[in-house]
């Protein structure tokens, strides 16, 4: 049972662990997507499941950039993080082709969406990094003025 006093970073959920849940969320919502299209609730294309696996990916990616502020071993992380990006990209491209029928080409630029939010899944990686140093070297420096050695 998840304790609702605890904040999310305390957990320190692990990249492939996200990775999964978001492989099944991006499952339901093809299932979801589907049934409404057949249904006639929404207009659904055969470029939708491409569509939900890239949003996805970049959920996954803000969310994992958020999850790294919680790990103590900032570089092993990273080789996890970016390892599960792949991974993520593959098996939700793979779910995407094998719902769809075509590659990721025929719906547009998807291709390029999948090569910009990698190159971006990096940068946020960095950009957290980056805040996580300076919020510890503020913190050092402030507790020197204080005079707590």
């Amino acid at each position: 049972m998840v304790n609702s006093d605890k904040s999310i970073f305390e957990y320190n959920i692990p990249p492939y662990v996200q990775v999964g849940a978001v492989l099944i969320t991006i499952i339901l919502f093809i299932i979801i997507s589907s049934v409404a299209g057949a249904i006639g609730i929404a207009d659904v294309d055969g470029g939708t499941p491409w569509l939900i696996a890239v949003s996805m990916t970049f959920f996954f990616t803000i969310g994992n950039s958020v999850m790294s502020l919680a790990t103590d071993d900032q570089n092993t992380y990273w080789w996890q993080s970016i390892v599960s990006y792949g991974l993520l990209a593959l098996v939700g491209g793979g779910i995407a082709y094998l719902v769809s029928g075509d590659s990721m080409d025929v719906y547009g630029s998807y291709k390029w969406l999948y090569f910009m939010f990698a190159i971006g899944h990096i940068f946020f990686l960095a950009l957290i990094r980056t805040m996580r140093k300076i919020v510890s070297i503020a913190k050092e420096q402030d507790g020197r003025l204080r005079g707590e050695d």
